[in-house]
């Protein structure tokens, strides 16, 4: 098959061979933009949302003063394990491993209490 050349070819020509329809005219340009402008002016304004003036929102420092945030190193098959029984939970993996460490607690507080007291820990 002969390789196609366009160096002699009329702009029909190509346009055909591309499928292309033939460019706007003038005058079909400005149906266009007189088409928008009525559709833009029957458009209704939408409000803009503001956050209110009343309520700012905390600093960063406030708004995590009571969590700690820790990176894990975890087996992949421990991993495997945690996405499914976290999507039979319906929580995430943090929500998860805190409610385990929250029934842990709750199972040795005594043993908790003795080490503060060995290791001088604050609370």
């Amino acid at each position: 098959m002969a390789k196609k050349s366009f160096k002699d070819a009329s702009a029909a020509a190509v346009q055909k061979f591309l499928n292309l329809s033939p460019s706007p005219t003038a005058e079909d340009a400005g149906e266009l933009l007189v088409a928008e402008e009525q559709q833009l002016a029957s458009a209704q304004a939408l409000p803009i949302k503001t956050k209110s003036l009343g309520a700012e929102a905390p600093p960063l420092k406030e708004k995590y003063i009571d969590k700690y945030r820790m990176t894990l190193v975890i087996k992949q098959e421990l991993k495997a394990y945690l996405d499914v029984i976290t999507r039979l939970e319906g929580c995430s993996i943090t929500q998860y491993i805190n409610q385990l460490v929250e029934k842990d607690y709750k199972v040795r507080n005594d043993d908790y209490q003795i080490g503060v007291k060995l290791f001088k820990a604050k609370v």
